[in-house]
């Protein structure tokens, strides 16, 4: 590739014989030049076809034989442009080549991301599919559990008020025996009268009960033996 001529019009690149061709356009460019000298060589070899064939049946031998050397030498330019040409035809089957490889591995990969792009839709479309199935289910779902919120709340503040019913019961029962008790085992009180020291004083059936405050008071005046002989 001629290194001076102009960067390629798809890739963008300047013609170079170091570097392989990158694209069609840049060997189809590569091409011009070799069929233009190889049109030119069959047009000469065409022309001096005719002329030794008129040169060979209109002069004599000498004449003849001194031409055809004479149109030898002249040939041998138009021989070395065959060579290029067939060098040329070389180099443009080894891209041509070249670019059918990239062509096919580009049509692979091609295949490839087209694979991937359907499998990638189908997928979306699955899940968009069952995203729709599943949103009926997900609405009946959070339906039952605000019912079964609603029903359980009401369970528990009937729990509740049957709770609170029970102890306020209980409780009344409890004072019920107590004032029972009390009647029955004749419980009194005397309050002090006012201006007088002491304490308020209860009896049961007529006998005044032991004030546990003095019992202890008059406990811990004893001596510590008899505390511990009264322990024994």
């Amino acid at each position: 590739m001629d290194t001076n001529g102009p960067p390629c019009q798809v890739c963008l690149r300047i013609p170079d014989r170091t570097i392989p061709f990158f694209c069609l356009n840049c060997a189809r460019n590569v091409l011009y030049e070799p069929r233009i000298k190889r049109t030119k060589a069959l047009l000469e070899k065409e022309a001096l076809a005719k002329e030794v064939d008129k040169i060979a049946t209109h002069a004599n031998d000498v004449v003849a034989s001194n031409a055809i050397k004479a149109l030898l030498l002249d040939n041998t330019g138009s021989l070395g442009d065959c060579l290029e040409v067939e060098e040329a035809k070389s180099e443009t089957a080894q891209s041509k080549a070249r670019a059918t490889t990239i062509l096919e591995e580009a049509r692979n990969v091609r295949d490839q991301i087209g694979k991937m792009r359907g499998n990638i839709m189908r997928m979306r479309s699955e899940h968009t599919k069952r995203a729709s199935a599943l949103e009926p289910a997900r609405d009946f779902l959070k339906l039952e559990v605000d019912k079964t919120m609603v029903a359980l709340q009401e369970d528990i503040s009937s729990t509740q008020g049957s709770w609170d019913r029970l102890h306020e019961r209980a409780r009344e029962a409890r004072i019920f025996l107590c004032r029972e008790a009390a009647a029955l085992y004749r419980l009194e009180q005397r309050k002090k009268r006012k201006g007088v020291q002491g304490r308020d004083t209860y009896l049961i059936g007529g006998v005044p009960i032991i004030d546990l405050r003095d019992l202890n008071s008059k406990i811990t005046a004893l001596p510590s033996s008899r505390i511990r002989l009264s322990a024994y």
